[in-house]
């Protein structure tokens, strides 16, 4: 579509706002306000993918009160429950600092979990359960032939397939208190989806060696270009300072080349606490937003949430001033909550699963808090009828809808956005490894389904 029939589409949007303001204050009926609404929604739906989440907002913020549904960031403002202590056959832990990962590292359609401690094992909790109802067997201690006994400090993992081989890697980001040095470690996966095996560690490939006390590092699609780009979170213990480090993929989907640091990008600015970072979709608009959990006081006060959301794009992000505490979510006086998103019950929404550590009783706990959002996917199916075909596939999936398609996202079994597509009456998941992913599609009313794929 041509820029000046984009502009027109605009323009036509702001008559409509205005049009649907008076009506509302002239009391015309529901009727009408119905159908400045619908036309209202589909031309939101065509100028997100050209205006940026604020410009949309300052357009429609005239009559936010009647559609607040289609404001990016309101779609579907996400609720959490209270948070429940060491589930799913889960023990508290004799060891603070245990920084935790989620992910399916058996290629059996749950989200199996990793903890590594401060200073030492990484210990593995296999899902023994399935996607819905989890159960964590007893943990395992340096599974997979992974060795940590060289490092000697701050560690913080993650598992991302960088090499596009099928299976997940390691990556953590380490400080070393014997010389002071941090890098990024990488062990590769030498085995397969279904039976991992984890070579040596080996130090900097990437070239990336900041001088931080704490780095935790985030693999994701920010530029929706469709490889995984590199955003860190640090903190510089003497400065007491903490901030935000976007290395870009210029390489690609298998052979990553990261461009040199940008500091505190899209909008995101220096804090005074520890950080530590989080990826996901929370408010269903098809971008990435960023939960960050703190460490304030030095750990003498609680800790909190900031949620920063992304008022730019899928391919151009922007956050916005981090909110505090957001979606019911409190750290209930833990010290720190060290968390990760998962769909652990398999209701198509995120969930949160973290370590946390209370100061004051010097005792761990796991804390899950569960997405209680009241709109299910469960709920949307019966009046939002989807097909997709084939489904196992290797490349192409056909989804069959009489709905208007807003946006259709490809996510793996954490809820992490791997790619957004244009094109939304078929998908093409051929560049991407073997295993099980989320595709979720969103209509122009901002209902969603969220169905599990299978490529094989």
């Amino acid at each position: 579509m041509k820029n000046h029939a984009y502009a027109r589409k605009r323009r036509q949007l702001q008559f409509l706002v205005k049009k649907l303001t008076r009506v509302l204050q002239q009391d015309h009926g529901k009727n009408e306000a119905g159908q400045l609404i619908l036309k209202i929604k589909k031309l939101t739906a065509i100028l997100k993918h050209v205006l940026q989440g604020f410009q949309l907002k300052k357009i429609l913020a005239p009559a936010a009160f009647a559609f607040g549904a289609i404001l990016p960031g309101q779609m579907t403002a996400q609720q959490f429950a209270t948070p429940i202590e060491n589930p799913f056959g889960l023990e508290s832990s004799s060891v603070n600092y245990n920084f935790t990962a989620l992910v399916d590292i058996d290629n059996d359609g749950d989200s199996d979990m990793f903890i590594n401690e401060l200073y030492g094992n990484i210990f593995y909790y296999q899902n023994t359960g399935t996607a819905s109802v989890p159960e964590f067997a007893a943990p395992v201690p340096n599974p997979f032939d992974i060795s940590t006994a060289a490092f000697e400090g701050v560690n913080i993992l993650t598992f991302a397939d960088l090499d596009a081989d099928g299976d997940f890697d390691l990556y953590m980001g380490s400080y070393n208190e014997g010389d002071y040095s941090s890098s990024i470690h990488f062990f590769e996966n030498t085995g397969t989806p279904e039976n991992p095996q984890f070579g040596p560690a080996q130090a900097n490939i990437f070239d990336i060696a900041p001088q931080v006390d704490f780095l935790d590092p985030n693999f994701v699609d920010l530029d929706n270009d469709g490889d995984l780009d590199l955003l860190t979170s640090a903190y510089l213990y003497y400065e007491e300072i903490a901030g935000f480090t976007y290395y870009e993929n210029i390489g690609t989907a298998s052979a990553p080349q990261f461009a040199a640091g940008q500091s505190n990008p899209f909008g995101l600015s220096s804090m005074s606490t520890y950080a530590f970072s989080e990826f996901a979709d929370l408010d269903n608009d098809g971008d990435l937003d960023l939960l960050a959990s703190n460490i304030n006081g030095y750990g003498f006060a609680p800790g909190s949430f900031s949620y920063y959301e992304n008022t730019g794009s899928a391919t151009e992000p922007q956050f916005a001033t981090p909110e505090e505490n957001p979606f019911d979510l409190n750290f209930i006086d833990k010290t720190y909550i060290l968390h990760q998103f998962a769909d652990l019950d398999a209701d198509g929404d995120l969930d949160i699963l973290g370590q946390s550590y209370e100061i004051d009783t010097e005792t761990t706990a796991f804390v899950y808090f569960e997405n209680i959002t009241s709109v299910s996917t469960k709920d949307l199916e019966l009046d939002f009828a989807l097909q997709l075909a084939p489904n196992p596939t290797n490349d192409i999936i056909h989804i069959q809808t009489d709905e208007v398609l807003q946006s259709v996202v490809l996510m793996d079994l954490q809820g992490r956005i791997l790619k957004t597509f244009e094109q939304i009456n078929s998908v093409s998941i051929k560049d991407f490894p073997v295993g099980m992913y989320y595709l979720k599609m969103t209509n122009v009313d901002g209902k969603y389904i969220v169905k599990k794929i299978q490529k094989h």
